[in-house]
């Protein structure tokens, strides 16, 4: 039995990051992100295909890359202080988006009962630094300075598969195993200790899952559009 899926290059689009509005471009061209020219052979085995995988992500990077997202702007806050005060967050940026790489194997298979060729890529950053301007005003202290962190060891599982029977492509699953390890510092005001705990328990909370939001509005939404550029690829021939 042979399969083969022959490379196509759709145009892509997905809005990723609200308030922000940040797109991925439909005039961008230069990703071939799901499709690219594949050959399976054997029914009912699972084969290892890291040299794919690797491509898949290579034009997920330059997506990302083309679309201005990597640095991609963080959005502004103000974080109340307890008993009495607030942190007023602005400028943020997350940079190092484009840093995907995968995480050991790729494996694809194909089930002959379901006939459905089934894409699994574990997906990893290891590190993506991000900054944002503070004020914090506490009881009678006003103080001013910069942020400047990084998360660690983010790690996601992304499952892909296409139906041959309907001939139709799906993101079946986009699940993080880990939301990494977020570490931070204040810069431009020397802080109190009691001060930079509070500071940092805050704007830890605030942040961490700010910053996965992100991640997974970028990568997710540029995989489900490519998706839905193949289903519509697909589709459009078969009218």
């Amino acid at each position: 039995m042979r399969i083969k899926i022959v490379g196509i290059s759709p145009p892509l689009g997905e809005d990723v990051y609200n308030p922000q509005s940040h797109h991925l471009d439909p005039s961008v061209n230069s990703a071939q992100c799901i499709i690219d020219s594949f050959v399976f052979r054997i029914p009912g085995i699972t084969a290892v295909v890291d040299t794919y995988a690797d491509k898949v992500l290579a034009n997920i990077k330059q997506l990302i890359l083309s679309n201005g997202l990597d640095p991609v702007t963080l959005p502004n806050n103000t974080l109340n202080l307890i008993p009495a005060g607030q942190v007023i967050l602005s400028n943020g940026s997350l940079e190092d988006t484009s840093s995907i790489s995968r995480n050991g194997n790729a494996t694809v298979s194909y089930s002959s009962s379901t006939k459905t060729l089934v894409l699994y890529v574990p997906i990893k950053f290891d590190s993506l630094m991000f900054t944002y301007d503070y004020l914090t005003k506490i009881f009678l202290l006003s103080v001013d300075g910069q942020i400047i962190g990084k998360v660690e060891k983010l790690r996601i599982n992304v499952q892909l598969s296409f139906n041959f029977t309907s001939y139709n492509a799906t993101l079946d699953n986009f699940d993080i195993t880990n939301t990494g390890n977020l570490s931070l510092s204040f810069r431009g005001n020397v802080l109190t200790d009691w001060l930079a705990n509070i500071l940092t328990t805050v704007v830890t909370t605030f942040l961490h899952p700010v910053i996965i939001g992100v991640i997974q509005s970028i990568v997710k939404g540029g995989l489900q559009a490519a998706v839905d550029a193949v289903n519509n690829f697909i589709h459009g021939i078969s009218e």
